[in-house]
C-alpha cells in the first residue's frame, strides 16, 4: 500500500481520506442482475476482484464479485497498534440491494468492537444505509458523479452516524448544487477520473466548493486533481485520529 503526506498527515495515496483499508465483505448485491450490469464496465472494485479470482478468498468468475464474507478480516483491527481511519469495504458496496443484512450487521459490529479507530463506509445506496444503526466511530459517505446522484445526498442525511461525507469522484456533469445541498454534511472529497485521466472543468469544482463553504464544510481536493489552489481540509476528529489519538479518547 502506497502512502503520501497530505497537509502533514500520512494517508493512502489512492484513498486520501484514510490511512488503511479493510475488506471483511467484498462484492455487490447487484452483481449479475439487470439493469445494473452496465455499472461493471467502470467499476474498479469489480475489475480488481476479477484480478484476484480464486485467490485471497475471492470466488472464481463468473461469481468473483458476488457478496462474499471474509472471516479472517474481522479480527484484524484488534491488532492495529495505532489508531486508524479505515476505508471499510471499498471492495464492495456494503449497502447494495441484495447484500445480506447479516453481512452488514457484522461489519457494523466490528466498528463498535473497535472504538479506537474510525471506520469509513462509502456507498451508492445511502437510503438502505439509513436502516442501520451506526456507532459514533463510523462515518458514512456516498458517491455523487452526476445530477441524478444528488438525491443520494438527501438520503444520506437520514443516516445516523459519527459523520457524513460526499465523494465527488469523478465529476461527470455540472451538478448545479443548490444552496442547501451540503447542509448537515461533515466533509466533501473531490477527485478526478483516473485511467484515463479526465479533469472536470474548473467551474464545476467551484460550484461544489462554494456550496461547501456556505456551511463551513471541510473540502479535500485529492492530489489527482489539477485544480488549484488545492484544499486539504480534514475534519478535526479525522485529523486527530490520523495523528494518533484514539477515537474513544476524544472528548
Amino acid at each position: 500500500m502506497a502512502y503520501i503526506i497530505v497537509n502533514g498527515l500520512k494517508v493512502r495515496k489512492d484513498v486520501e481520506w484514510s490511512n488503511i483499508g479493510l475488506n471483511p465483505v467484498t462484492g455487490c448485491g447487484h452483481w449479475g442482475k439487470t439493469p445494473y450490469c452496465d455499472i461493471w464496465k467502470v467499476c474498479w472494485a469489480e475489475k480488481r476482484a476479477k484480478m484476484n479470482k480464486g485467490r485471497f478468498g475471492y470466488p472464481k468468475p463468473p461469481d468473483h464479485f458476488k457478496p462474499t464474507i471474509h472471516e479472517d478480516k474481522f479480527k484484524v483491527p484488534k491488532h492495529w497498534k495505532k489508531p486508524r481511519v479505515c476505508a471499510t469495504c471499498l471492495m464492495a458496496d456494503l449497502f447494495s440491494c441484495g447484500m445480506p443484512d447479516e453481512y452488514i450487521k457484522r461489519v457494523i459490529q466490528m466498528a463498535k468492537d473497535n472504538p479506537r479507530h474510525i471506520f469509513m463506509f462509502l456507498t451508492k445506496a445511502p437510503a438502505r444505509a439509513s436502516r442501520f444503526t451506526f456507532p459514533d466511530n463510523a462515518w458514512v459517505g456516498t458517491t455523487v458523479n452526476t445530477v441524478i446522484d444528488i438525491s443520494r445526498i438527501y438520503q444520506l442525511k437520514n443516516v445516523t452516524c459519527g459523520g457524513r461525507f460526499i465523494s465527488f469522484e469523478p465529476i461527470k456533469q455540472h451538478l448545479h448544487m443548490s444552496g442547501e445541498s451540503l447542509q448537515d454534511i461533515q466533509w466533501v472529497v473531490i477527485g478526478s477520473q483516473t485511467r484515463p485521466t479526465v479533469h472536470p472543468p474548473r467551474e464545476w469544482v467551484d460550484d461544489i466548493i462554494d456550496s461547501a463553504d456556505k456551511f463551513q464544510v471541510p473540502v479535500l481536493i485529492k492530489s489527482n486533481s489539477n485544480y488549484e489552489p488545492k484544499r486539504f481540509d480534514y475534519p478535526l476528529t479525522i485529523r486527530m485520529v490520523l495523528e494518533g489519538t484514539p477515537f474513544n479518547e476524544i472528548s
